[in-house]
């Protein structure tokens, strides 16, 4: 099967909260709105199989997947996405892993992932209730930021952010570019892009966000929306920093109206800037979210469903009944290579021909255990024949054939075994066809 991919606009954000609203996971990576207003970056697609959200985006050039949402076998899906990277010369990697979808992962193909964590991509997550109070010694310094706002601007207001007021926050994200600009310039000309697009779709996107004025300019707004029931992710957050508190203020007037529901303030990560690192750690966070990229490092053994699909293919064909040729005597099991090492070393460039050797014990074994089962069972019924040789050629590694009769007549080379497939895969990656 294969995955129909589309680009995410904001005409989905209501199709992609439908899953994300349900989800446990409180990452920031889910936020629908970060999935719409930051797509021209990441080119993210989305697809919706088998009752699961499936995102894909471009990372580090590389093509990359999110932990799947939804209800459902996630080993299934898994597996659909080891062959989507495949087929475009890919080794899966799943980024965003929070610590609840590693386990998730872990138990559907277990030894599958290698995990890796990145301290600048761990989220901050505070809870709510203690943003709104900042109740306690440790946040002593936050309230005298207020307080000091309020005595310095006795006349300030706090606005609901809306559509029209755009223009203001371009301006004051432009000012904040230019006090901060620290060789990050493309970095922030992108989060000004992104900025733009959420505040023209605000209303699509579900975005909630505040403002703070003096004396009619604004000196501080931010925005965000929610990731699931619990959890609500801070998008951005700017202000002038000539008004000392600015940042205090308007996060503390912000959080203090959103709704009570909402247990978790995600504050994003701060990238492995030492500056957004001290920033956000001042407010003491309830929760370090960190989240892994998972790596394909081993092929999960094919499942006795894949191995009938396969033997489906012929009675969809019209084959009634297969004879098995073996090249090798009952009860024989395939041992792993021994020249991996050597293998790897020769056709490194070749990762899909590496993959068909090194998992040839794995597939040949299965199937053979599948062949049997089907044997004892009473095989296929009575007519059309379809004859399979499991033939020990091209590179050491088994390719199955069938030589095809259908009832009408005529003749086929048909592939049976998966290794065939990955062959064909391997060839064209070696520019053999």
């Amino acid at each position: 099967m294969m995955i129909s991919f589309r680009p995410v606009t904001v005409a989905d954000a209501d199709l992609l909260r439908s899953f994300t609203m349900e989800s446990k996971c409180m990452n920031c990576d889910f936020n629908v709105t970060n999935l719409c207003s930051w797509q021209f970056l990441y080119h993210t697609e989305y697809a919706i199989v088998k009752g699961f959200l499936v995102l894909r985006f471009m990372l580090d050039g590389h093509i990359t997947y999110m932990k799947p949402i939804g209800k459902g076998d996630l080993s299934s899906i898994l597996r659909l996405l080891i062959a989507d990277a495949r087929s475009l010369g890919e080794t899966l990697r799943i980024a965003c892993v929070c610590p609840c979808a590693q386990e998730v992962m872990s138990q559907s193909l277990p030894g599958a992932f290698t995990y890796t964590a990145d301290r600048a991509k761990s989220d901050y997550l505070y809870l709510r209730e203690n943003l709104v109070t900042l109740s306690g010694k440790k946040l002593q310094p936050k309230r005298n930021h207020i307080s000091k706002f309020r005595r310095t601007y006795p006349n300030y207001e706090y606005r609901p952010l809306t559509e029209a007021m755009a223009p203001d926050c371009i301006r004051l994200g432009e000012e904040w570019c230019r006090t901060n600009d620290s060789g990050m310039q493309r970095a922030m000309e992108a989060e000004q892009k992104m900025i733009a697009y959420a505040l023209k779709n605000i209303n699509e996107l579900h975005i909630v966000g505040g403002t703070l004025w003096v004396e009619g300019k604004m000196v501080a707004f931010t925005f965000g929306s929610r990731i699931n029931g619990e959890a609500f992710d801070v998008c951005v957050e700017k202000a002038d920093t000539s008004y000392e508190g600015a940042y205090a203020m308007i996060n503390n007037e912000f959080v203090s109206r959103l709704p009570e529901d909402i247990i978790y303030i995600n504050r994003e990560e701060d990238l492995g800037l030492e500056g957004l690192r001290k920033a956000k750690m001042s407010y003491y966070p309830d929760l370090i979210l960190d989240k892994m990229v998972a790596t394909l490092t081993a092929q999960p053994q094919e499942t006795e469903e894949e191995m009938r699909e396969r033997v489906r293919f012929f009675e969809s064909e019209g084959y009634e009944k297969c004879v098995v040729v073996l090249t090798q005597p009952l009860g024989y099991v395939k041992e792993k290579n021994s020249m991996m090492p050597v293998m790897k070393s020769k056709y490194r460039k070749y990762p899909n021909l590496l993959d068909a050797i090194e998992n040839r014990d794995i597939i040949y074994n299965a199937t053979l255990h599948y062949i049997a089962e089907k044997e004892k069972k009473g095989g296929f019924s009575k007519g059309a024949m379809a004859v399979v040789m499991v033939i020990a050629t091209v590179l050491g590694f088994a390719l199955a054939i069938g030589l095809s009769y259908k009832r009408e007549g005529g003749k086929k080379l048909e592939h049976y075994n998966s290794q065939a497939g990955l062959f064909t895969q391997a060839s064209r990656e070696m520019y053999l066809l």
